[in-house]
Parts: structure tokens; C-alpha cells; sequence
């Protein structure tokens, strides 16, 4: 965990890149369940 950055602006795009971080595992879990399902 990087320390906490007070810079505003660059706390609102770290944020912004962890949301995208969670986004993109929610999705690979997503087709790993479909894959799973198929067989």
C-alpha cells in the first residue's frame, strides 16, 4: 500500500486507477465463471 498522497488531484486518479483495477477483476472472474459453466 503506497503511502497516503494528500495532492488532491493525484488521489483522485489513484483512485480512479484502483476502481479500474477492480473493474477489470470483477470481469475476469465474470468469464472465468462462464467458462466454468460451459463445461
Amino acid at each position: 500500500m503506497p503511502p497516503l498522497i494528500m495532492n488532491r488531484k493525484y488521489k483522485i486518479l489513484y483512485i480512479h486507477i484502483a476502481n479500474k483495477e477492480h473493474d477489470a477483476k470483477q470481469v475476469n472472474f465474470k468469464i472465468i465463471n462462464q467458462l466454468d459453466n460451459k463445461e
